[in-house]
């Protein structure tokens, strides 16, 4: 390690180890403020938050909402025959199908895992642990 002793650049810190000033300098002394307290100024809307807004929004030529028009040409085209919309309209009302894994005589799935090292059988113990439990 170099030695720092007699540059001036470098300070020796409480715990006998040298830092760079401009390092020292922009360390957060404990209980004052952080440097940036309103954190990551937001960019903007997310695309999920701009469609929802458009969505909620009134038609501005028939003054109705957005969304009972978006609503409404989904079920027209389902009924018109479009399997797309068709799934799309049945995932939203009925909910999606779940896929169930198992066996098929409906028993459960055995998994088997081969460890050599002690820390991750232990660590594979504790996740079936907190999953059983």
């Amino acid at each position: 390690m170099k030695d720092h002793s007699n540059d001036p650049n470098w300070v020796l810190t409480k715990n006998g180890k040298y830092v760079h000033k401009n390092t020292l300098a922009n360390m957060q002394k404990a209980g004052t403020a952080a440097h940036n307290p309103k954190g990551r100024p937001k960019l903007g809307l997310t695309i999920s938050e701009a469609t929802r807004a458009i969505i909620e929004s009134k038609d501005p030529k028939t003054g109705k909402k957005i969304a009972n028009a978006v609503a409404r040409r989904i079920v027209d085209q389902a009924l018109s025959g479009n399997a797309q919309f068709m799934q799309m309209l049945l995932d939203r009302v009925e909910g999606k199908v779940v896929q169930t894994i198992g066996n098929e005589d409906g028993s459960p799935l055995v998994v088997s895992i081969n460890v050599n090292s002690d820390d991750t059988k232990r660590n594979i113990r504790d996740v079936i642990d907190r999953l059983s439990s």
